[in-house]
């Protein structure tokens, strides 16, 4: 994934010299301080589980990163996003407990989820600019790779943190939440449920308005041929 983020970096950072004249210079990126990096788990002890997966997630084996940029303006924006943004986050995994769980491989090589309570990662993080040196997001921002925590390369399947949540405070006011999940344990409109629910909770609701369900044993093998 760095090798990746490095050369479209390479790329686009040309492409702009070619199009526009002018270097690149280095007070033109971010610079981000992480101030802290720990486990959340969930509020309360969840039962422990083991939970099946779908043929569909199976083949999902990867990584989706998320960037939600506040300009820090709004009255409903908290003094403290990132505190709030954290104790909102242990709440929810109460109602959404795969995420705090761990992947298991079973002897035909497919995946389930065990549900332990081992936490996700969130990340506390300042930025030196404001965020205008964001620019508007229309090209690739050599940056980006720096709001968004991700796990080293290396790290064995059964060792993934399946959601981290960073959270980016700039001199402006505006804050930067970057969300990285795995894609076996939910989708994009899954992902959508779970941060609307952190937020509602984050703004002091006692309750998601709309519970998660599993139900994964809904897709059958049949299924994946008929998407084929």
């Amino acid at each position: 994934i760095t090798l990746q983020f490095s050369s479209a970096v390479r790329v686009l950072e040309k492409r702009r010299e070619e199009e526009c004249g002018v270097q690149i210079h280095e007070m033109d990126k971010l610079h981000v301080n992480i101030i802290e990096r720990v486990k959340v788990a969930p509020w309360l002890p969840s039962p422990k589980a083991i939970l099946q997966l779908s043929g569909l997630d199976n083949i999902s084996r990867y990584f989706v990163s998320i960037l939600l940029v506040y300009d820090g303006v709004s009255a409903t924006v908290s003094a403290h996003p990132a505190k709030t943004i954290r104790e909102g986050l242990s709440k929810v995994l109460m109602y959404y407990s795969p995420f705090a769980g761990r992947l298991r491989k079973k002897e035909n090589g497919d995946l389930e989820v065990e549900c332990n309570g081992e936490g996700v990662i969130f990340v506390e993080a300042m930025a030196d600019n404001d965020l205008s040196v964001l620019r508007d997001f229309n090209e690739y921002h050599p940056s980006i790779p720096h709001l968004v925590f991700t796990e080293p390369v290396d790290t064995d399947l059964e060792d993934l943190h399946l959601l981290s949540v960073q959270v980016t405070s700039f001199t402006c006011g505006g804050f930067v939440v970057g969300i990285n999940f795995y894609h076996t344990i939910c989708d994009g409109k899954g992902v959508g449920q779970f941060l609307k629910c952190m937020g509602e909770i984050s703004k002091g609701d006692f309750n998601p308005s709309l519970e998660p369900i599993w139900n994964r044993e809904m897709v059958k093998p049949e299924d994946l041929l008929y998407l084929r």
